[in-house]
């Protein structure tokens, strides 16, 4: 049987490419049985106020506070608050990003295999071979993330524990809870980085049930085109007239 559970497409509305490759999201999800939601992203104007509503600080580091770009938090508070909604629920939810593609079905066994998070692209999309990769059935098993703590700290300790790309996840209510938790205690950061196997048991599938839109990816520079994390130029524009109007 495959998934059933809600899902959801994070979209930045009044995008023209964030909608574009939402419903191509969106179509590949219909084609294995899911039916998402689209989710309004939090970007442009709405994030200076988002940040002062959901009472967030910057995360610090020996002393030194890790700054992140607008994009950043924008993609970070559009997470948070679908690990609320998870929350409210009660239920396990599908998160995709607009540049997630379902490529194959999602088993709903997978929901019985771990506890709190369970990421649905185990490779990085930096992988030289990723095309052919993620095409590969390697069962519907799933595997913790992160098996032995690597000797680091701080910050370091969450880069080298942290999933590749927060593009394609399932969520259930406790860890949606402990990455909450987590974020206000630690402070902001993205939201690949804030899945890490110190604020979550972390898991990933054996088998990539979704991957990154290859419309999404530079392979020549080996980076993302329209990352969540990177305002457009428009945004930029309306972000730096709103603040100079306040």
């Amino acid at each position: 049987m495959n998934l059933n559970i809600p899902s959801y497409i994070i979209t930045m509305q009044g995008n023209t490419v964030s909608e574009t490759l939402a419903k191509e999201c969106m179509d590949s999800a219909k084609k294995f049985g899911l039916n998402p939601e689209i989710f309004p992203a939090v970007h442009g104007n709405q994030i200076d106020s988002a940040w002062r509503e959901h009472n967030l600080k910057y995360f610090k580091f020996n002393q030194r506070i890790k700054k992140l770009n607008q994009g950043t938090i924008g993609c970070l508070i559009s997470h948070l608050l679908l690990w609320k909604k998870c929350i409210a629920i009660k239920k396990p939810i599908l998160v995709l990003e607009h540049d997630a593609v379902v490529i194959r079905p999602i088993p709903s066994v997978i929901t019985e295999k771990f506890t709190e998070v369970c990421n649905l692209d185990w490779l990085s999309r930096l992988t030289s071979n990723y095309d052919e990769e993620v095409q590969e059935d390697r069962g519907d098993d799933v595997t913790i993330f992160m098996k032995k703590r690597p000797s680091a700290s701080g910050l370091e300790l969450y880069n080298k524990t942290h999933i590749k790309g927060s593009h394609s996840y399932i969520v259930k209510p406790q860890g949606a809870q402990r990455l909450i938790d987590w974020v206000w205690a630690a402070g902001a950061l993205s939201p690949d980085v804030v899945m890490n196997s110190i604020s979550c048991s972390l898991t990933y599938s054996n088998t990539s049930y979704c991957r990154i839109n290859p419309k999404f990816w530079d392979s020549k520079r080996m980076k993302g085109t329209r990352s969540f994390c990177r305002p457009t130029a428009e945004e930029k524009i309306q972000m730096k007239e709103t603040r100079n109007a306040v």
